[in-house]
């Protein structure tokens, strides 16, 4: 992989722990999953965060964005915004 794009997920990882207020050991613990939110053309349209079942309800109330149990729809996140 070429150096710019490690640094993007480097990034991307980074913009995603800021929105859900979560250390890296917090993140590695409680998320179960990510993954984008594709519509049916194949454009991203969010970012998906899914928590194991048994995260206590503060982990999820530091998350911004959508909740919906223990699934957080983070929106877009862009990560090359400050590399323009």
């Amino acid at each position: 992989m070429c150096a710019f794009q490690d640094m993007l997920d480097e990034r991307f990882h980074q913009l995603v722990l800021n929105a859900l207020h979560l250390s890296e050991i917090e993140a590695g613990f409680w998320i179960e999953a990510e993954e984008q939110e594709l519509s049916e053309e194949g454009v991203v349209i969010g970012h998906v965060v899914n928590f194991r079942a048994d995260t206590p309800p503060a982990i999820l109330k530091r998350a911004s964005g959508r909740n919906e149990g223990y699934m957080v729809n983070l929106g877009i996140i862009d990560c090359v915004e400050d590399y323009q």
